[in-house]
């Protein structure tokens, strides 16, 4: 039997990958069976051990992959945020992304109403809007000033929100 390229054995382990993804993004880590990123890549279980010993191995890989494309997609959106300012095509385009992003996020928050995690009285669109609106000002800290942590983020917005309802 020949042997594989390295660019074929990269390709190949980057299907095994994309396939993990797939189950990853629609299962979650946990409920996704090596058997299951397996039947998805449509190769037998011993190529994919080629590439991965094991499960764990592939929720690093995908995990380590997908944090590294965040990074680099956060610096294209500060770029694209910058054009929307000077293409009206473009503006309309971020408008109605970050619009559908809202939606999502509105949908989110309630369903953490739901579990108790915000009070009950709490508005989901008010809490999209917040979320929404940090986002943006996180990824540009993260790019110009350096990381922040979850620990200073809530406790700011913690005295924010002591100070507005003390007022």
């Amino acid at each position: 039997m020949p042997r594989l390229s390295t660019e074929l054995r990269a390709q190949r382990r980057q299907h095994v990958l994309a396939s993990a993804w797939r189950c990853f993004s629609r299962d979650g880590f946990h409920e996704t069976s090596l058997d299951d990123i397996i039947a998805a890549t449509g190769i037998s279980s011993g190529a994919v051990y080629r590439y991965f010993r094991g499960k764990d191995d592939l929720v690093d890989a995908a995990a380590e992959e997908s944090l590294a494309l965040i990074r680099d997609v956060s610096k294209i959106a500060m770029h694209a945020w910058a054009e929307a300012l000077r293409r009206p095509e473009l503006e309309a385009r971020t408008r109605a992304f970050y619009l559908d992003v809202r939606g999502h996020l509105t949908e989110l928050a309630r369903r953490w109403r739901t579990a108790g995690h915000l009070a009950p009285d709490a508005e989901p669109e008010h809490v999209a809007t917040a979320l929404l609106t940090l986002m943006p000002g996180l990824i540009v800290t993260r790019h110009l000033v350096g990381t922040v942590s979850a620990h200073e983020l809530t406790e700011g917005l913690s005295m924010l929100g002591t100070a507005a309802t003390t007022r």
